[in-house]
C-alpha cells in the first residue's frame, strides 16, 4: 500500500538482517528511499560495505524492538553505546520507523506502539523465531555423519516442532524436529567449526557460499539466538591421546585405528595411525566416532596402522603406544550403537551392470540384503536378471555415474532413454537413491 512505502523516511531506525552474516539482526538506519519506495539499509557504526537495497516489504527488516519481542539479541551499533532502543533513540535524538508502516509479517509480536501484544510470545519464546522458508544447517538422520543445507518448510508452534527439508532433495529425507534439538544449527555453524557442509543437490560443497546462496534464493538464515547452545561437557571428557575407532572420510566405508590429537570446546581432532593426511576435526557427538571394539561387533573390517601385520589386538597396541582407550561412557548412545552390517537399505536405487548383457548399465533396486551382500533387481524387468553381489563389487554405481562417464543408462523397461530423469523417476516411485558415500572409490571413478 501507499502507507507501506511512503511511511518510511531517511534517517529512521529499525532492525535489519545483515545479509553478509545472515544469522545477525542489527540496529540499522534507512539511508535512502528511492522513487519506487525501495530502502537503502545502513548499519549504525559500520562502513557502507554492508549496505544493501531492499523492498519495503522484505522479511529482512523489522521494527525496533522486534528482536526483544521474540527473545533474540539485536546486534548493537559498532563503537556506539547501546543498552536498549528507548535510551538509544532519546540520547541520539533519533526516530524509529513506526510499526504501522511495516507489514504484519515484519512486525509480528508488536503493537503499533512498539510493545508486546498480549498474545505475543514472552522472553521464553525464542522457538517462535523459526519461520517457514528460513535456512539452516541440519543433520541428515538417515546418514547422521552428514550435515546439509536445509529449509524450514513448516512450523508447528503449538508442539514446538518444525519440518526440515534438505535443499535440492526430495521430501523422502524430510523430518520433524523439535525446536531445541541439536540436529539443527544456524547458518555458518559448519564453517566456524571446521565441519564439511553438504551443499544443495547439484551444487559443489567445495565452492558453496551461504551469502551467495541466500541472495539467490531471496531467503535468510534462522536467527542464531533461536537455537539451543551446543553442549560440550555432558557428552563426556575426551582427551588427547585417547584411542578409538573412526571413519576415514576419504573412503567413507573404511574405519581405522585412530587417536585424539586435539580438543577445543565441543570439537576434537581425529588422526589415523596409518595415514596422517586423513586427519579431520569433528564434533564430539559425531557419529563417525566409536569406542574400540565397535568394528568387530559391527562386522566391519578395521583398517590397521601402517607396518602392522598379523592379528591386531587393541590391548597390546595401546600398551605399546602408551595411550589409553577412550572409555565407552563418554560416547553418545548413537556412537556406541552397533548398526546392521551394511548401510544400504532395501528399496534404494542405483545404477548396475546387467551381468547377462555386460555392456549395459541399468536403473536398479536393492531388493534384499544378506550380511554385506545385496540382491540387485532391474526396474521394470522380471527377476530372472536379478543377482547377488558384494557391496564392494565394481558392477554397481551411484545415481548419475553413467552421465558422469558419458555412458548410456538403460532406463526401466517401458521408459524412453531420451526422456528419463533420475529426479523425476525417484519422485514418481517414492524412492530414494543410494547415497554416493556408501560406494567405494572404484565404484564412483
Amino acid at each position: 500500500s501507499a502507507m507501506d512505502t511512503k511511511g518510511f523516511q531517511p534517517g529512521m531506525r529499525l532492525e535489519a538482517v545483515d545479509r553478509q552474516h545472515p544469522s545477525l539482526i542489527c540496529v540499522a538506519e534507512i539511508k535512502q528511499v528511492d522513487h519506487s519506495g525501495r530502502l537503502l539499509i545502513h548499519f549504525d557504526g559500520w562502513t557502507d560495505t554492508y549496505n544493501y537495497w531492499c523492498d519495503p516489504k522484505s522479511q529482512d527488516i523489522h521494527p525496533a524492538g522486534w528482536c526483544e519481542a521474540h527473545g533474540l539479541s539485536v546486534t548493537p551499533p559498532n563503537n556506539i553505546p547501546f543498552t536498549n532502543w528507548s535510551s538509544y533513540l532519546v540520547q541520539n535524538r533519533l526516530t524509529a520507523a513506526p510499526v504501522i508502516v511495516f507489514t504484519p509479517a515484519q512486525s509480528e509480536g508488536l503493537t503499533s506502539g512498539g510493545c508486546l501484544t498480549p498474545s505475543s510470545p514472552t522472553s521464553t519464546s525464542a522457538p517462535s523465531s523459526f519461520k517457514p522458508g528460513m535456512k539452516l544447517e541440519a543433520r541428515d538422520r538417515l546418514y547422521p555423519h552428514l550435515i546439509a543445507v536445509a529449509t524450514i518448510s513448516e512450523v508447528n508452534a503449538r508442539e514446538k516442532k518444525m519440518l526440515i527439508h534438505f535443499d535440492g532433495w526430495t521430501s523422502k529425507f524430510d523430518y520433524w524436529a523439535d525446536f531445541d534439538t541439536e540436529d539443527i544449527m544456524p547458518v555458518g555453524y559448519c564453517r566456524r567449526n571446521g565441519i564439511d557442509l553438504q551443499a544443495p543437490k547439484g551444487e559443489s560443497s567445495y565452492s558453496f557460499s551461504w551469502d551467495e546462496y541466500l541472495q539467490r534464493e531471496r531467503s535468510h538464515g534462522a536467527p542464531e539466538g533461536a537455537f539451543v547452545p551446543r553442549h560440550s561437557t555432558k557428552i563426556g571428557c575426551f582427551q588427547n591421546r585417547m584411542a578409538l575407532e573412526a571413519r576415514d572420510r576419504r573412503a567413507p566405508n573404511r574405519f581405522g585405528v585412530a587417536n585424539i590429537a586435539g580438543v577445543k570446546e565441543h570439537m576434537i581432532k581425529i588422526e589415523f595411525d596409518s595415514h596422517s593426511e586423513a586427519a579431520y576435526w569433528c564434533e564430539k557427538t559425531c557419529t563417525d566416532l566409536h569406542p574400540i571394539g565397535w568394528c568387530r561387533q559391527a562386522g566391519v573390517t578395521l583398517s590397521l596402522p601402517s607396518g602392522h601385520f598379523g592379528e591386531f589386538h587393541w590391548n597390546s597396541y595401546i600398551q605399546q603406544r602408551g595411550t589409553r582407550a577412550a572409555p565407552d561412557h563418554i560416547f553418545t548412545m548413537e556412537q556406541r550403537k552397533v548398526p546392521r552390517q551394511t548401510s544400504f537399505c532395501v528399496g534404494m536405487r542405483l545404477e548396475a551392470k546387467d551381468r547377462k548383457n555386460p555392456s549395459l548399465v541399468c536403473v536398479a533396486t536393492v531388493t534384499k540384503i544378506r550380511g554385506l551382500q545385496l540382491l540387485i533387481h532391474f526396474d521394470g524387468w522380471t527377476d530372472k536378471y536379478d543377482y547377488w553381489c558384494e557391496q564392494c563389487t565394481p558392477d554397481i554405481h551411484p545415481m548419475g555415474w553413467c552421465g558422469m562417464h558419458g555412458k548410456n543408462l538403460q532406463p526401466p523397461k517401458g521408459t524412453s532413454s531420451s526422456s528419463f530423469s533420475w529426479t523425476t523417476y525417484l519422485r514418481s516411485v517414492g524412492a530414494f537413491a543410494a547415497p554416493e558415500e556408501l560406494f567405494e572409490a572404484h565404484q564412483i571413478s
